[in-house]
């Protein structure tokens, strides 16, 4: 869960974390819901899990991302490797959690 403290606020600092602790578990695409469609798995009680790409499921690899300070050649590059069009540009959390 994203929201750390239960407060139903995702603030900034949560979400810089996400990556860290895991709370982050997927990404759901206007391609995963066409795949979905093809498939004949869209019904109305399809939940976003069920078509959703799961970073768990990913060979373990969990969030790809990078941060503001990699190359643009080194996220291109883990891009290409990983056979994505984009990738989230993430600011670590700093010592003091903000």
């Amino acid at each position: 869960v994203l929201d750390a403290d239960g407060d139903e606020i995702v603030t900034e600092a949560e979400f810089r974390a996400s990556p860290q602790t895991g709370a982050m578990r997927g990404i759901v695409t206007e391609r995963d819901y066409l795949r979905a469609v093809a498939r004949g798995a869209v019904a109305a009680d399809t939940k976003v899990s069920d078509i959703m790409t799961d970073f768990a499921a990913d060979d373990g690899a969990g969030l790809i991302s990078a941060s503001p300070d990699t190359s643009v050649l080194a996220a291109m590059e883990i891009m290409t490797e990983r056979r994505i069009r984009h990738i989230p540009c993430i600011v670590p959390p700093s010592k003091d959690g903000r």
